[in-house]
Order: structure tokens, then sequence, then C-alpha cells
């Protein structure tokens, strides 16, 4: 039965994954722009000091930069995701004050904080 499950599981991520890299670049920037602007106009959003959120987005998946700059030009906090490298399997975390400066390619591809900032 769990080998069943796993099979299952692997051949859903493999259809959304083909799914998201069918989205065009253009579809994908809008919404990512409509998801970023519905974000910002939560009532909690005012409330906020703090944001935690991927910085890049696998092929297909929200963009989320627009929405890290409007919370670092508001003087939010802005916590990210970073990826160890080698086979650790834990997710660190790291604060982060600009897109340019404190970013690294990180081992899945994606910009991320150097791990020692985590």
């Amino acid at each position: 039965m769990t080998h069943c499950v796993e099979e299952a599981k692997a051949q859903l991520r493999r259809q959304c994954v083909q799914h998201r890299t069918e989205i065009r670049a253009e579809i994908l920037a809008e919404a990512s722009a409509a998801i970023a602007s519905h974000v910002t106009a939560l009532d909690i959003w005012t409330g906020s000091r703090c944001l935690h959120c991927y910085v890049d987005s696998m092929v297909g998946e929200v963009q989320t930069e627009e929405l890290i700059r409007i919370a670092l030009a508001e003087g939010s906090q802005v916590v990210v995701p970073v990826v160890p490298h080698g086979r650790q399997r834990r997710l660190l975390h790291a604060l982060i004050s600009s897109l340019e400066e404190d970013l690294i390619v990180g081992p899945l591809g994606l910009r991320q904080p150097a791990v020692q900032q985590a």
C-alpha cells in the first residue's frame, strides 16, 4: 500500500511540474503581480512587520520578488528559506535586507542567503 501511495504522489508531482512548465511567462508575471497586489491589500499586511517567503520560484511558480521589494520598502523584516549544501535535509531561515546584496545561488539553483547568514 505504501509503495502505491508513494508512486501515485511521484506521478502527481511530475504532472504538476509539467503543467507549471506550460504556463506562459506573461501569464505567470500577471498572476504574480495580482497575487502581490492582493496580499499587500489584506488587513493583516498593514499590521505586519515581517514577511517569510521564498525568493525565486521554480519554473511556473509565483514570482515573489515584487512582494519582497514592497515589504523591504515598507520597512518590514524579510525572512527567506535557506537550503544547505550537501545532504542535510533541514531547512534554515535567514533575514535579508536586499535582494541584490544578500543572496547567492543555492544548491537548487535558486537565490538564497549564504548558509552562514542562516
